[in-house]
Order: structure tokens, then C-alpha cells, then sequence
């Protein structure tokens, strides 16, 4: 269908088809794979007399390839195209405001190629059925995250690009942080995690009257979990214990009782009856038979 939509010629190769990973993280994946391989074609292949005239076959090749390497699963979505042009997504990304020249000039490729998953930075020229609707790349992070990978592009002018996707091998067990809050146990996936802190008076900040929690050269929201999960308001005696997590690039501070443990869970799905709950991913049977609930991360950051 796309070879006839969209004037191309190519081969798709899949390697690594024997790869095993969780059956959740394949059902989750399947439409951001899709989409990648549909901008391969859209935005990475050149048509057939282009390539002939840049001495390359008319024929392309978009490659499919799945391996597992040191307890992570990595999936590729390469194609042999015209590669990503730095100077045109810099320039697509100052006229949208999303930069200026002068952080433009100063950027390393990484940091300009990370522009492309911003939320409606497209580079297309036209919008089409296919791909560069302005979606599409920032929903592919949005999902690779909520499942505990990461994403990156290696892409070079004129030779093509591959989007390099890593997540981890299974989602059925998973490192936790075990936090007490009002008595209750709470999980919170150590992948989320960067620091444990204890904050003193003077640590702590007020935006707006909110509290925030300066980290590095950033200023971090904070959200103390007993009054987001409705089981009271804190008071604010210190030092108090606090977590702080990573949702994609954002930062934020759950506070919280007290820590208590760090030990691998099996996640179990709350099931389609709680599936619209918002603030929790899993719940977990602990050692003495309690049930613990897993902390979603990342619908507690978008609140913060």
C-alpha cells in the first residue's frame, strides 16, 4: 500500500523474529511501531529517481529488528534513506518559537534530533494520511516511557535513519520502592526513581503558594501522595521523606511517610474494572500477604 501511495520502492526486512518479550509490552507497542515504520517510508525513503540520481538503488530498504541484550529488549525501525537534516529541523524548530538561534547554534545533534518528539514539531512539508501530521512522534516517547524504555535516533545525511527503542524484557516483575503513607504500602517502580532526600525547612520552596523543590538548575513540583490519593492533608513538621522521580525529561517530588524497602515485585493488572483509576499501574502481593498498590508515575507527574 505505501509503495503504491506514496511512489516509493523498497524491501522490508524483519530480523529477530525468534526475540521472546512480554506479551503486554507486544500489544502495547504494536500502533508506535507501525507508526515508525509508516514515517520510514514517509519521511526517510527518497523516491526511486531521486535515490538513481544521489547513486543509490532505486530500490530502499526499511529493516524491522528485535534482540535482547542485558535484561532489556531493543527493537530498531531503520531505513536507508536521505537521513535527518539538523539545519532543517532547527530551522522548522525557530520559527515555531520552540527555540531561538542562539540555543540553536550551541546544541549538540542529539539535542536537536530530541526536538522531533516535542509535542506537534513536525518538519513535513505537506501533511499527508500517512505521517507528518504534526502526532505521532511525541505519542511513540509518550508510550515507550509509560513502559519503562527509552528512545533514541541515530541518523546520519544522506544514509539514513534508525530509531533505536529500549525497554525492558519483561514487565511481569519489576524493582520497587516500597513507601509508607498513612500507614497504608505503596510501590513505586525504581525506574521512576532518581534520589531518596530528606527535606529540611530549608529545602523547600513556594511557587504560587505551592511547594517546589529546587534540583540542580531546575525548580522541581512537589506532590505529597497521602493528600493526591485523598487520605489527608500533611502536616509539614521536618525533615520530611521525599522521592524523587523521572517521568521522559520531567521531574517532580512525591513526599511521602517513610521508605521502606527496595525489593523486586510481580506486577499483576488491576483488570478492566479499575482499568480508568487514575494514579495507580498494578497492584502486587507482598511477603506477608498485603496487597500493595503500584504507583503510576506518570499520571501523578502530569498532575504535578
Amino acid at each position: 500500500d505505501l509503495e503504491r501511495k506514496l511512489n516509493r520502492e523498497f524491501d522490508f526486512v524483519m530480523t529477530g523474529l525468534e526475540t521472546e518479550m512480554d506479551r503486554i509490552v507486544l500489544e502495547e507497542m504494536g500502533e508506535a511501531i507501525v507508526h515508525l515504520l509508516r514515517n520510514a517510508v514517509d519521511h526517510g525513503l527518497e523516491p526511486p529517481e531521486v535515490r538513481e540520481q544521489r547513486g543509490k538503488p532505486r530500490r530502499g530498504t526499511v529493516r524491522l529488528s528485535a534482540y535482547a541484550s542485558g535484561g532489556h529488549i531493543y527493537i530498531e525501525v531503520a531505513d536507508d534513506g536521505a537521513g535527518i537534516d539538523r539545519a532543517r529541523v532547527l530551522q522548522s524548530a525557530i520559527a515555531k518559537g520552540v527555540i531561538t538561534p542562539e540555543e540553536g547554534a550551541s546544541m549538540s545533534d542529539e539535542s536537536v534530533y530530541e526536538l522531533l518528539f516535542r509535542s506537534g514539531f513536525s518538519t513535513a512539508k505537506e501533511v499527508s494520511d500517512i505521517s507528518g501530521r504534526g502526532v505521532g512522534l511525541d505519542a511513540v516517547r509518550d508510550k515507550v516511557e509509560s513502559l519503562g524504555g527509552k528512545i533514541r535516533i541515530d541518523t546520519e545525511l544522506g544514509r539514513g535513519t534508525t530509531f533505536v527503542i529500549e525497554l525492558p524484557l519483561t514487565l511481569a516483575i519489576l524493582p520497587a520502592l516500597l513507601v509508607s503513607v498513612r500507614g497504608q504500602t505503596f510501590a513505586i517502580p525504581t525506574a521512576n526513581v532518581d534520589e531518596v532526600v530528606r527535606l529540611r525547612e530549608a529545602d523547600v520552596r513556594y511557587v504560587q503558594n505551592e511547594p517546589v523543590y529546587p534540583s540542580g538548575d531546575r525548580i522541581v513540583p512537589m506532590v505529597d501522595v497521602a493528600e493526591w490519593l485523598g487520605l489527608g492533608v500533611r502536616r509539614w513538621v521536618f525533615p520530611q521523606t521525599a522521592v524523587v522521580c523521572r517521568n521522559g525529561k520531567q521531574k517532580f517530588v512525591m513526599v511521602v511517610d517513610k521508605v521502606m524497602d527496595e525489593l523486586e515485585i510481580v506486577n499483576k493488572p488491576l483488570g478492566r474494572y479499575l482499568e480508568s483509576v487514575r494514579g495507580f499501574s498494578g497492584a502486587t502481593i507482598l511477603g506477608d500477604g498485603k496487597v500493595s498498590l503500584i504507583l503510576d508515575v506518570r499520571s501523578i507527574g502530569q498532575s504535578a
